[in-house]
């Protein structure tokens, strides 16, 4: 009898180390199989000499949003893209360490800049990575490159700033003014840690960038503070004019002193009165991801065709570089709501970056239009109960998902909608490929055919 037990004991492990290595095994095969380069869209911005490339990909082990930016310039495009990669490559690194656990959650990985235009052709590019893993605390980290154009090279600190013992003085002493005059960062500055980073040996003044208006000094956590995450100072050309080199304070005041054209305020678009919608036949359509400069065009001029209203879910960043067709958008009378700032996952960020995503994408979207954000649709759908507490605004998902991310056939799509729209339907698409617009030119004329009024998702929550 004994051994009869111990048989089957024996068979019950040898199972399980089975189902294991099983396990292993398809996962590893998984995490192999990523590509080493995602599906890629290139796109003109509205910054002369600069495109935009969105690099996203929605795995079952991992999200991953990268966005940096391409110039005419291959030896300025070498740089970027080496450092784009090596961080890509860091991301998947981290995902191969966790391979061994049985049970995980997938990983997430966000990489987006910010521009600041600095004069005609002087940008600066501050760029942040953030990746969490099941298992692993959340990294981020932030890399800065400013670019001239013109010039066809990168500007480091010490083009810009005079770094010398009296300079150390007196930015020890701006430093510290905005440090205390700052609500945010006060409490937890420490003026024993700014004194120790300013007198670092290898200290290379490579936390700057530029602005227009201002010179920046961004921080990493803990570096100049007592737990503030990433903090930035900000001090007025016109208070750190004497801590540049006579080079930049010669290009920066030629360019402050250039005449600034005007110009002219975003036309908010008429207010029309409500109309009662509950004895109609309606649907939303939704789309997410933009703007695109050429995909999100062609569906405005498709939905103006047929007098149709939809919702855009913009990305923050992406506003950024096309303020014009979010201006368009609003101008014709469809809704503009909150998708965030650079695609991450909300589910893994903590309530301060939830927020920071999404008040930096409402600015964005008002700066361009002059409208405000009306709901908000997180990243990926992804909610819990931190996310739902976070955000104040309506959170609105969608009811029928076209996958048009998915195919590149227009009648697949067609039947989707076809098959799961009835009144009162939200529809999610997205404005960022070209097999979306050739699906909506089928889904117009069924949907208007069926009887469909197409409204906004805010029209909708009033039925």
């Amino acid at each position: 009898m004994k051994s009869f037990v111990w048989k089957i004991s024996g068979i019950v492990f040898i199972s399980i180390i089975f189902i294991f290595l099983m396990s292993f095994y398809y996962k590893t095969l998984r995490v192999q199989s990523v590509p080493a380069n995602g599906s890629k869209q290139i796109e003109k911005s509205q910054y002369d000499g600069v495109d935009l490339i969105s690099d996203i990909e929605d795995k079952k082990e991992f999200h991953s949003a990268i966005h940096y930016p391409r110039f005419q310039s291959s030896k300025l495009n070498a740089s970027i893209q080496s450092y784009v990669k090596e961080e890509k490559r860091l991301f998947h690194e981290q995902i191969q360490s966790q391979k061994w656990r049985l049970f995980k959650d997938s990983s997430n990985f966000s990489l987006t800049f910010r521009l600041y235009p600095v004069t005609d052709s002087v940008y600066s590019f501050v760029f942040t990575s953030e990746s969490h893993s099941d298992g692993e605390k959340e990294s981020k980290d932030f890399k800065i490159f400013i670019v001239d154009l013109a010039a066809e090279r990168f500007i480091n600190s010490q083009d810009i700033l005079e770094i010398d013992e009296k300079t150390k003085e007196k930015l020890h002493v701006q430093l510290t003014d905005q440090f205390l005059q700052s609500k945010k960062y006060k409490k937890s500055f420490s003026k024993k840690k700014l004194n120790k980073w300013l007198n670092h040996p290898y200290n290379d003044f490579s936390n700057i960038y530029l602005t227009n208006k201002f010179i920046v000094f961004k921080f990493h956590s803990n570096e100049v503070t007592e737990g503030a995450e990433s903090p930035e100072i900000s001090i007025p050309l016109t208070k750190g004019k004497e801590l540049l080199t006579e080079e930049w304070r010669k290009r920066l005041w030629m360019e402050e002193n250039k005449p600034k054209k005007a110009e002219p305020l975003p036309k908010k678009p008429p207010i029309q009165k409500d109309e009662p919608i509950k004895s109609k036949k309606i649907v939303a359509l939704t789309f997410d991801d933009g703007p695109h400069p050429k995909y999100t065009t062609e569906i405005l001029d498709l939905l103006k065709s047929y007098h149709a209203k939809a919702t855009f879910f913009v990305i923050g960043q992406r506003v950024n570089f096309y303020p014009n067709i979010v201006k368009r958008i609003g101008s014709e009378g469809h809704e503009i709501c909150n998708h965030s700032f650079s695609h991450k996952d909300f589910t893994t960020l903590k309530k301060e970056k939830i927020l920071e995503e999404i008040n930096m994408t409402d600015q964005e979207i008002f700066k361009a239009s002059g409208l405000k954000a009306n709901c908000v649709r997180p990243p990926y759908g992804a909610v819990n109960q931190k996310v739902r507490s976070a955000i104040e605004k309506p959170i609105i998902l969608w009811t029928v998902d076209t996958l048009d991310w998915k195919t590149d056939d227009p009648k697949k799509v067609l039947k989707i909608v076809q098959t799961k729209t009835k009144n009162g339907s939200i529809i999610l698409m997205h404005d960022i490929h070209s097999s979306t617009v050739e699906a909506l030119k089928l889904i117009l004329p069924y949907l208007k055919q069926q009887g469909y009024e197409f409204v906004t998702v805010s029209e909708i929550s009033k039925k």
